[in-house]
C-alpha cells in the first residue's frame, strides 16, 4: 500500500486488521437461535421428568402389588397383611375369590377336596380408588 494525501498515517509495511462488526439484525437472529435452542431443551428436560415420575409411580404399584400377591399365595386369600410385611401409607390391598364361570363343560370346578377359583389381588388407595390389580387362577383346598 502506498500512502494518500488523504490518510498519511497509513505505511506500506502495515498489515491489515480485520475488524467484524455485526449488524443489529445479525445480533437479534443469533439471540433467537439461541432462545429457541434453550426453550427446546427446558421442555425436554420438563417432559422427561414427568415421565420418570410417572414411571417411578407406575413402578411403586407394581411392586407393592407384588408383595401382597406373593404374602397371599403363601398364607391364602382370606389373611391379613400385617402393616410390617405391607408398610405403605395411603394403600391397603384386598384379595378377591371369585368362582370361575368360564370353564368348559368338561371341567368342574370342584373335584373331591380342591377346587379352582379366580383371586384377584388389587392395591387400592384409602378413598378405594383401583392403583393396580392382577387375577390369576389358582387350585385352593375346598374348605376355603
Amino acid at each position: 500500500m502506498t500512502p494518500t494525501a488523504n490518510n498519511s498515517k497509513q505505511t506500506t509495511n502495515a498489515s491489515p486488521k480485520l475488524i467484524l462488526i455485526f449488524t443489529l439484525i445479525e445480533v437479534i437472529v443469533a439471540i433467537a437461535i439461541l432462545s429457541l435452542a434453550i426453550a427446546v431443551t427446558m421442555e425436554m428436560s420438563a417432559s422427561a421428568a414427568k415421565r420418570s415420575k410417572k414411571a417411578l409411580a407406575a413402578w411403586k404399584h407394581r411392586h407393592m402389588l407384588q408383595q401382597a400377591l406373593e404374602y397371599y399365595l403363601l398364607q391364602g386369600p382370606d389373611a391379613d397383611i400385617p402393616n410390617e410385611f405391607f408398610p405403605y401409607e395411603g394403600f391397603h390391598s384386598e384379595c378377591l375369590v371369585e368362582t370361575p364361570e368360564q370353564l368348559t363343560d368338561e371341567i368342574e370346578s370342584e373335584k373331591g377336596y380342591w377346587r379352582i377359583v379366580k383371586l384377584t389381588v388389587s392395591i387400592k388407595t384409602d378413598d378405594e380408588k383401583t392403583a393396580d390389580s392382577i387375577s390369576f387362577w389358582k387350585i385352593l383346598p375346598a374348605n376355603r
